[in-house]
């Protein structure tokens, strides 16, 4: 009996075996980095002219870093509303404060009229762990009231987030 060819009977196994893991590792990585792609593309844009879609240019201002046009989002009839530089002022500190990356998307538009609510619900994603290994990431809803002005939906009542303290 030859015994050179009993361990080469065996290699064939455990080289089968090596390649499933590889291809299933290779899969897994596949399926997170698509999942990422796919959580990573933007929402539809709404039209400008509808009550969620200004929420959209609002957030959208407020991560371009560009708070005197998410201001001039604000309606004249808001009441106790900030001025400008105020508004500014509290909404660059809570950004350079609150760095975490943050995702919005609107769950709900209620139109009454000329009035609407919008319920948003933003994601904060935080902490650098391996996205396999768990969710560093919590949810919270904010909801803000407009009203038409002129054509236009404008903000009557912001989130507490937003409101600079008096």
């Amino acid at each position: 009996m030859d015994t050179a060819s009993t361990p080469s009977a065996s290699q064939p196994q455990t080289d089968r075996f090596l390649v499933g893991i590889l291809v299933g590792v290779v899969v897994l990585l596949a399926a997170a980095g698509l999942s990422l792609l796919v959580l990573r593309q933007p929402p539809p844009q709404l039209p400008a002219d509808s009550p969620g879609g200004t929420i959209q240019r609002f957030y959208s201002a407020l991560e371009q870093r560009n708070y005197s046009q998410a201001y001039d989002l604000l309606s004249d009839r808001m009441e106790h509303k900030p001025t400008r530089d105020s508004f500014t002022r509290y909404v660059a500190d809570q950004y350079t404060y609150g760095t975490q990356a943050a995702r919005a998307s609107i769950d709900s538009a209620q139109i009454d009229g000329a009035t609407a609510t919008v319920t948003v619900r933003v994601t904060y994603y935080y902490g650098g762990g391996p996205p396999l290994l768990g969710s560093n990431e919590y949810t919270s809803t904010e909801t803000f009231t407009l009203a038409q002005e002129a054509g236009a939906w404008r903000i009557t009542a912001l989130p507490p987030r937003y409101q600079a303290p008096s």
